[in-house]
């Protein structure tokens, strides 16, 4: 599921993904979870873009040497690392909590 300004598609700046759900899960009901994902992060960071930058924030990162991280990048894996457990409870609410689901986030380049 892409997320983005809906009414210009060239704007779509990140992807939600749901992976290793239950076979028996409706595409409708993923499609539902994926969204609420999606809907909760911008929620936190008050708007895609934001989201889309921090995902970019987060693989730069990924790429720095161990422990050279400072105060300031901390925080910010601190606050992805709540943001991402905020929007799973909220995205999986209704349909239980599904140990072995996960969602995979991209940020899609433009």
């Amino acid at each position: 599921m892409f997320f983005g300004d809906a009414m210009r598609p060239l704007d779509i700046v990140y992807s939600v993904a749901l992976r290793d759900y239950p076979e028996d899960l409706r595409a409708a009901d993923r499609v539902k979870i994926e969204t609420r994902y999606a809907q909760e992060l911008e929620r936190t960071y008050g708007t895609a873009e934001n989201v889309a930058a921090a995902l970019d924030s987060m693989q730069a990162m990924e790429a720095m040497p161990p422990g050279s991280l400072s105060p300031g990048d901390v925080a910010l894996v601190q606050q992805w690392g709540k943001a991402n457990a905020a929007a799973r409870q909220v995205a999986l609410k209704e349909f239980g909590e599904a140990a072995e689901c996960r969602f995979e986030v991209e940020r899609i380049p433009f």
